[in-house]
């Protein structure tokens, strides 16, 4: 049986530097360097895998809209209408979600509705955000000279930490209608003494997750970082720019995955 989406996106690792379709994301040491095409292409293929993995599971990210064209891929940062008063942890909109909330909280006001479906419907501001470089700026030139790829790179890392988002709520959703709740497992006196309560809480949180079968996500995300490194340029050395890299297309290979996994995936016998 063979699956297609591995097949159209094949990531895995070349040493340190992680791969997508054989495309190197990183900086390697003399003589070993990954010029600016290779890394604009393995950019625009994972922008291609997150837009692919999204229509796949019906999602809508949260005031981003992926455009993978290829080396040139962008990402289009949309402010709307009062945006500002929605909360920004807010990770995916599916519309079977809204419906069903809707039919559950019965009609609602006409007016209203309509109001606000117009201020969503309708971008106050659009930012267009880069997934590659010209080329005329070295790698380890100053983040400031890098704000337009920077930014792009944030924003593909909100892109997988939605996904991210939408997996683990989905998953745990799945997991409350076959299975009862877990006890809590109280911590023993060493780790109590040794970790502060929100690491205990983490820790618990993440214990809990493995044994009732919720999938996670395999590294945290937090604004420009992913397992606490900077995916900007500029920002870290690079070696720690690589690592991040690598840590992002481990994530991507999560989501892409469970995309593989949805409805039994899609396969050729």
């Amino acid at each position: 049986r063979t699956n297609v989406y591995n097949d159209c996106f094949c990531i895995s690792h070349d040493g340190h530097c992680g791969t997508i379709n054989g495309l190197r994301l990183g900086r390697l040491p003399p003589p070993q360097n990954v010029d600016w095409p290779e890394i604009n292409a393995a950019l625009g293929s994972a922008a291609l895998l997150l837009a692919t993995v999204a229509s796949k599971l019906d999602v809508e990210f949260r005031g981003l809209r992926i455009k993978p064209m290829g080396s040139t891929s962008r990402i289009e940062k949309v402010d709307y209408a009062g945006s500002a008063s929605q909360s920004s942890s807010t990770a995916t909109v599916t519309p079977n979600a809204t419906a069903a909330r809707s039919s559950k909280n019965g009609p609602p006001n006409q007016s209203t509705s309509g109001k606000q479906q117009q201020q969503q419907q309708q971008p106050k501001t659009s930012t267009t955000l880069d997934l590659f470089s010209s080329g005329d700026l070295p790698l380890g030139a100053n983040k400031l000279l890098h704000r337009r790829l920077n930014d792009g790179l944030v924003a593909l890392l909100e892109c997988i930490r939605q996904l991210g988002v939408h997996v683990e709520s989905t998953s745990a959703e799945h997991q409350q209608q076959t299975r009862s709740p877990l006890k809590p497992r109280a911590p023993s006196p060493t780790s109590a003494r040794r970790r502060d309560e929100g690491g205990r809480r983490r820790e618990e949180t993440s214990r809990r997750k493995e044994e009732a079968g919720i999938l996670k996500s395999p590294y945290e995300i937090d604004k420009d970082e992913i397992n606490g490194v900077s995916i900007r340029l500029g920002q870290s050395n690079d070696e720690q720019w690589t690592r991040a890299c690598k840590y992002a297309l481990t994530c991507c290979k999560f989501l892409l995955a469970h995309a593989s996994n949805v409805g039994g995936g899609r396969g050729v016998d």
